[in-house]
């Protein structure tokens, strides 16, 4: 016979909600972090001279984009992994996070219709919906893991 199936989590009443909630508060961290490397990127190509126009690859707007998408990458799978710590399997932390990093390489293209058609304004509010978003689901994830559901 076969031995009964260990907790992942013990002592956490719901280890599938603490997953629906970490993944998404990584996604949305990733995003956040991105949104902001795009303002700061719509600033510096106001700031550029005419000369930086011919090389792109050359002007720190490019640099500054590159940096802050992969913080954003970064920001989303570390907030997963720290927010996935009751979990005591490292592989599965991995994956959750590594799947919080790529969703944020998706989510986080939103940012160009919304500068476009609202422009900084509106990657403020995305920015400021992200952290609402992120403060609720940091709510939710402590709920989890003191047991009140």
């Amino acid at each position: 016979m076969s031995e009964p199936a260990t907790s992942d989590a013990p002592g956490l009443a719901d280890p599938l909600g603490l997953i629906a909630a970490a993944v998404p508060a990584g996604v949305l961290a990733g995003t956040f972090a991105v949104t902001l490397a795009v303002i700061v990127v719509t600033y510096l190509r106001e700031q550029a001279p005419a000369q930086l126009a011919a090389d792109p690859a050359a002007s720190p707007a490019a640099w500054a984009l590159l940096g802050g998408t992969a913080l954003g990458v970064l920001a989303a799978a570390l907030v997963t992994w720290l927010a996935l710590a009751p979990l005591r399997n490292p592989y599965r932390r991995a994956m959750f996070a590594t799947v919080s990093a790529f969703a944020t390489v998706v989510v986080m293209l939103v940012t160009t219709p919304v500068h476009a058609f609202f422009g900084r304004a509106g990657l403020a509010v995305l920015a400021a919906v992200c952290l609402a978003g992120l403060a609720l689901l940091a709510r939710r994830l402590r709920r989890l893991r003191t047991g009140c559901l």
